[in-house]
């Protein structure tokens, strides 16, 4: 028997995502091997842990709960591991995962569209068939829907004109520490120890986090000639871009770049089209403690 897309649950941190498009989860592992002088290739043995990885994409129809930020005002997911199962057959049966960590969070738009989020997740832990099989826990908001009229890009340095795209991505560096194996010396004549650390006592972030924003604005009012000028002084700009429920007019998501730096920009133009300026910035991100 066959599931259809219809009969399929995704389930993050006990939040339903809304509008997923497409789900892939992969796991393995890699080998090297071993060769000795005078024999040569006598096997091969593991050379590195368990991981897995997981790709959601979705259409923004609500507020994301990945975008859940804490006390100081950061994204949890810069810290925070996320569990999350796929489940179908009234939620009976399906697969899922434990020690994941988000390493990219992107999203990408153009006039007359819904916006796609892409989230890219690592697993340290396990991932299945009966791992985190649980049903949603916590509510999510009721769809939304955005569209050209209800999403806004500013950015500070000048006025913005007409906006044809933008493209937000996230990178986060993550770090899995594992510990060697506890146990004496009866266990390792046994080849066994009483505790087996098959997966990473901790996962650290490296900062900075990377962010970029590009921006495609036809050009109107833009000064074309500041190009030159702009790019050598290297400026930094505050970049936000603000989506909106189109009924509402209630905030469903926002993403922004403080101090951003101005890194390209690029001219389109042809017969048949408007003449086009693309942006790019790039800002970078430490983890500071306001309360140090």
């Amino acid at each position: 028997m066959s599931y259809s897309n219809y009969e399929q649950t995704v389930i993050i941190n006990g939040y339903e995502l809304l509008g997923v498009q497409s789900v892939d989860g992969s796991y393995g592992i890699s080998e090297k091997p071993i060769r000795v002088a005078g024999v040569g290739f006598i096997d091969a043995l593991i050379d590195s842990p368990l991981q897995g990885n997981f790709s959601i994409g979705r259409k923004m129809v609500g507020y994301d709960p990945l975008l859940e930020k804490n006390i100081y005002g950061k994204y949890k997911f810069d810290e925070e591991e996320i569990n999350g199962s796929i489940l179908y057959e009234n939620n009976t049966k399906g697969f899922g995962f434990t020690k994941g960590r988000v390493s990219r969070y992107s999203v990408n738009c153009s006039v007359g569209e819904i916006p796609d989020i892409q989230t890219d997740i690592i697993v340290y832990g396990q991932l299945g068939k009966d791992v985190s099989m649980n049903p949603a826990t916590k509510e999510n908001k009721n769809i939304k829907y955005p569209d050209q009229s209800t999403i806004r890009v500013t950015i500070s340095d000048f006025s913005i004109d007409a906006v044809s795209s933008f493209a937000y991505s996230r990178g986060i560096n993550v770090n899995a520490v594992y510990g060697l194996p506890k146990g004496d010396s009866s266990d390792w004549e046994n080849s066994q120890a009483s505790v087996k650390n098959l997966e990473p006592i901790q996962i650290d972030t490296q900062y900075p986090i990377e962010t970029d924003i590009n921006v495609s604005i036809i050009a109107d009012q833009y000064e074309i000639r500041e190009i030159k000028d702009r790019i050598q002084s290297a400026p930094k700009s505050d970049v936000k871009i603000e989506i909106l429920d189109s009924y509402a007019q209630t905030d469903i998501n926002t993403f922004e770049i403080e101090s951003a730096r101005l890194i390209s920009e690029a001219i389109n133009s042809t017969v048949a089209e408007e003449m086009n300026i693309s942006l790019a910035y790039k800002g970078y991100e430490t983890y500071h403690n306001p309360l140090v």
